[in-house]
């Protein structure tokens, strides 16, 4: 096998820092994907819904602020206990996803 050239070393250098053989493994690759698109809508949801609040709705800035507020810590509380109760439910965690998107879904109409 040939030596290898100075940029390979680079380059795999680079692919064993930042582990990007992980890239190779679908499974990962999907629910990498699927968190990402999770946290951007979740992103847009979060900067959006003051300002429809405060325009469309009429409400004042301090009841925005509270209600921004009020969802943050249900969002903590929510996250938090979450997993103390579906460890007691004998579902997958795939399942508990499914279920998790379908409320959210439906909850954001």
């Amino acid at each position: 096998e040939p030596p290898l050239r100075w940029y390979q070393k680079i380059i795999n250098a680079v692919v064993i820092f930042f582990d990007l053989d992980l890239l190779r493994d679908k499974v990962y690759v999907n629910i990498m994907l699927g968190c990402n698109f999770a946290n951007f809508t979740e992103l847009n949801f979060a900067l959006i819904v003051p300002y429809l609040l405060e325009v469309d709705y009429g409400f004042k800035k301090r009841e925005v602020a509270m209600f921004m507020s009020t969802l943050a810590a249900v969002d903590v509380i929510g996250r938090t206990t979450i997993s103390f109760i579906t460890s007691k439910i004998p579902l997958s965690n795939r399942t508990f996803f499914l279920i998790g998107i379908g409320m959210l879904g439906t909850g954001r109409l």
